[in-house]
């Protein structure tokens, strides 16, 4: 076997563009998803007609929560746990526990621990790769269960009538951005404190007043 097997050559390029232009077949889903979303063009009419979708057990019928474009299914998930006893406890037809208070402690939680670590590496050089980590992303909606455990049990829960979904909690890509900005330049202050020799306590006194500022930040925008 040469040591030019498996390569892509120019003759097997031709021939790719030959088999594209003369196959009719390629040629039309070729047009069509340059128009239509690649997900409609690959949807198999044939299965939707021949679905069932009479069923003889109905599980529940509330109206089912909604994420919309944020990453918090994990919060959504836990939520959705607790509702069928305390509708029943409390003979309510619907009701949601808030997801935007979660998700408000959620974000001071994730900052505050974003800050420490920066302290606590802040002897370490800006290329090492536990910094470069947590400078790349220091703050995310995604979680799992033991992290929405631990916000229930230090939080506790409220109804979502009392904090309702905002924009900002349903949309959250431009507030991550704004966060992430701000958290990065609360690390650099920080490494720069302790490259300068300032003592502990007046990093964490910084530290402190930045929690002030990012929960007032996060409250405003939720």
């Amino acid at each position: 076997m040469s040591k030019s097997d498996g390569k892509i050559t120019g003759e097997l390029i031709v021939k790719f563009r030959s088999d594209l232009e003369f196959n009719q077949h390629y040629r039309t889903v070729q047009n069509a998803v340059t128009k239509i979303a690649l997900d409609d063009v690959a949807l198999n009419r044939k299965v939707i007609t021949e679905t069932d979708h009479s069923f003889s057990h109905l599980l529940d019928d509330w109206p089912v929560t909604n994420q919309k474009s944020t990453g918090r299914c994990w919060m959504f998930a836990g939520l959705n746990l607790f509702r069928p006893r305390v509708m029943k406890t409390m003979e309510l037809k619907d009701f949601e526990f808030s997801q935007n208070y979660l998700l408000f402690w959620d974000k001071i939680e994730r900052s505050n621990y974003f800050l420490q670590a920066v302290i606590e590496t802040a002897d370490r050089d800006v290329d090492d790769r536990t910094v470069a980590y947590l400078l790349d992303r220091p703050i995310v909606d995604g979680g799992q269960w033991t992290m929405f455990v631990n916000l229930v049990k230090k939080y506790g829960l409220v109804p979502k009538v009392f904090m309702p979904e905002s924009e900002s909690s349903s949309n959250t890509r431009r507030m991550n951005f704004i966060l992430i900005s701000k958290l990065r330049e609360a690390a650099k202050t920080i490494r720069d404190m302790r490259a300068e020799g300032k003592p502990m306590p007046a990093v964490l006194e910084y530290k402190n007043e930045m929690g002030v500022n990012f929960s007032g930040w996060v409250n405003n925008s939720l």
